[in-house]
């Protein structure tokens, strides 16, 4: 939603009022940065020219600022004094609130991994949704903007962010396309946010594609991330608790996993699936990035967020199901 430069109000944007798709990639005062401007269509095999490492550092980058929201304990009271009556059903109506959706089915095939019934058992109203992530964005900007870089930092990264997001298609990534129908903040840090939400979704959807390519189930998926992360045996566990699979969904999984050689009779990744896995993380980067964004472009953005990610990562506990922890470097 978008606020004045160092206001923390926010309000939410009806539906007819969202900018278009010819508005929303064209930045106050100015085109899109030709630099940015997708180029035509992907090589073969690969959606970016941009490198499986340089993919990996913007992932890293982006998914550190973006998780204050997640795990910042000023975030979460916001959200619950909004009206959220639990974690789940804040996690899952704020981050969907752009889709406006009641339907189970719809929001668990989008987010892949979560089980449809524990969605269905804490997704809210639409207009739940929309209100508590109106209140999370301000509690954002606020915890970010209580970091300490100052507002130059933060317009800085800004303005890399946007430039990558407005440069992607939403062409069969949902998440993404539901996320940048939002008018971009005028506050540098909430603009900051938003568009590393953007980029993490826009990779995030990309994810689904690989993973369902593969054939693999959403919970299949998630153990062998986690396994593949050394989670060991807490895959199991986390799976359950923070993903809503059953133990005969997981031990189902187990099963496919097996069959395909990714995992050994103890549960542990081989070689042939660690192997897979990776080719599996490889296939996400090449889809991470708007195709025609010159590498250099997304170097820069990377090392413009990697300061502000590592204040942020200090929220972050060392073990969570998204596999993002520690201190950047750029």
């Amino acid at each position: 939603t978008a606020t004045s430069r160092g206001s923390t109000s926010a309000t939410v944007v009806p539906a007819a009022a969202r900018p278009t798709a010819r508005q929303r990639t064209r930045p106050p005062g100015g085109e899109v940065d030709p630099a940015c401007r997708a180029t035509g269509p992907y090589p073969r095999g690969m959606a970016s020219p941009v490198t499986p490492s340089a993919a990996q550092a913007l992932w890293s980058a982006a998914e550190g600022v973006h998780a204050v929201c997640y795990f910042d304990r000023g975030v979460r009271r916001a959200i619950r004094a909004a009206g959220a009556p639990g974690f789940w059903a804040g996690y899952f109506g704020t981050r969907l609130a752009p889709l406006r959706t009641s339907d189970p089915w719809l929001a668990a095939s989008v987010l892949y991994v979560f089980a449809r019934p524990m969605v269905a058992e804490h997704l809210p109203a639409p207009e739940d949704g929309a209100a508590w992530d109106a209140a999370r964005r301000v509690a954002v900007r606020d915890a970010l903007a209580g970091l300490g870089p100052g507002d130059p930092a933060w317009a800085a990264a800004a303005d890399h962010v946007r430039a990558l997001a407005e440069a992607a298609d939403p062409a069969g990534r949902p998440l993404f396309a539901a996320h940048a129908g939002l008018p971009w903040p005028d506050d540098p840090v909430a603009a900051t946010w938003h568009g590393c939400t953007l980029l993490r979704e826009y990779r995030g959807d990309g994810h689904t594609h690989v993973l369902a390519g593969e054939g693999l189930s959403g919970c299949a998926a998630m153990l062998l991330a986690l396994r593949w992360r050394g989670h060991g045996a807490g895959a199991d566990a986390s799976t359950a608790d923070d993903r809503g699979w059953s133990a005969d969904e997981i031990a189902a999984a187990y099963d496919d996993l097996g069959a395909r050689g990714w995992v050994g009779p103890d549960r542990t990744v081989t070689a042939s699936g660690a192997a897979a896995r990776a080719a599996i993380e490889a296939a996400t980067d090449a889809r991470a990035t708007p195709p025609g964004v010159p590498a250099g472009r997304v170097t820069a953005a990377a090392e413009a967020l990697a300061p502000l990610a590592n204040l942020a990562l200090a929220v972050v506990p060392e073990r969570n199901p998204i596999g993002i922890t520690g201190r950047l470097t750029a």
